[in-house]
């Protein structure tokens, strides 16, 4: 109850502490599985806007796939996936602001290593789709008509229209000589 309280008045670090009494000292409570997931969730409320630190939001998502493991059956699963796709939102938007700064200063290399961390581990949000473009120009800058053409491919089959998926079409057809 105390955990609860904690967690209702929104003092995360508190109330994650006594769930993790619950966890480590009440491995047989019907409320283990409730207490792991409550945790995670404080981690996740403590984590700043993405500028800043994710520290929390690394730790999140690990307790949160810890969760998965440890509870595969649990009810919450849906609602744990839900928070590890607002997780990879979060980390793919500082990673793509980073990969903007960089390209912002002529530092293609670096942009590029963003780059590809958010296409490759943060599949399927809106700054993936981003990442795709923005490496597709890179690649037609640096000569890979073809790569470039495959990325720009992706960001029109992204579900969701962006400010780039128009730019991608352009750059597609302008390379297929529409």
């Amino acid at each position: 109850m105390l955990a609860e309280t904690y967690f209702k008045e929104e003092e995360y670090p508190l109330a994650a502490v006594e769930y993790r009494v619950i966890v480590s000292d009440y491995g047989y409570s019907d409320y283990v599985d409730d207490a792991f997931f409550k945790e995670a969730v404080c981690s996740y409320q403590q984590a700043p806007k993405p500028q800043l630190d994710q520290t929390k939001s690394f730790e999140a998502y690990s307790r949160f796939k810890q969760f998965l493991q440890t509870f595969p059956n649990s009810p919450l699963v849906e609602e744990v996936n839900r928070y590890i796709s607002l997780i990879h939102e979060k980390l793919a938007r500082k990673d793509l602001l980073n990969a903007v700064f960089y390209m912002r200063r002529n530092h293609k290399d670096s942009a590029k290593i963003y780059l590809d961390k958010i296409i490759q581990n943060y599949p399927g949000n809106d700054y993936w789709a981003k990442a795709m473009y923005y490496k597709g120009e890179m690649l037609l800058e640096g000569g890979d008509e073809e790569g470039a053409a495959s990325l720009f491919e992706e960001v029109l089959r992204y579900p969701r229209q962006l400010d780039v998926t128009a730019r991608a079409k352009a750059a597609l057809s302008k390379l297929r000589n529409e």
